[in-house]
């Protein structure tokens, strides 16, 4: 079950980094999440990490450490309050690129 989760979560990573673009659109987009600059592209991020981290799917504390690290930089600039900037677009890749890494080698294991 676990290595089912952590497949699932590479597969999910990975589309939410590669599969939709950096850009942001001169206007606000709602609904499905097409581009990374729309809040619920983060909401799915975090969302799914959080799940698998009170499934202790995730258990390892520099993973844990780092999405809350993630959330933090959220909260603390606002995202929910303003628009989407370059920054919090290359952070959230990062993050997507240490979950992919994470999630590579725990099915590995």
């Amino acid at each position: 079950m676990k290595q089912d989760e952590l497949k699932k979560l590479l597969e999910t990573a990975k589309s939410l980094r590669d599969d939709h673009p950096d850009e942001i659109p001169a206007e606000e987009v709602h609904g499905t999440v097409v581009y990374k600059a729309q809040v619920n592209w983060f909401n799915n991020i975090t969302t799914t990490m959080a799940v698998l981290i009170r499934r202790e799917v995730i258990q390892d504390t520099d993973m844990i450490d780092a999405y809350h690290s993630f959330c933090d930089y959220l909260r603390l600039t606002d995202l929910g309050g303003r628009p989407t900037n370059e920054e919090d677009i290359r952070r959230g890749n990062e993050f997507l690129s240490l979950v992919i890494k994470y999630a590579e080698r725990k099915t590995m294991e």
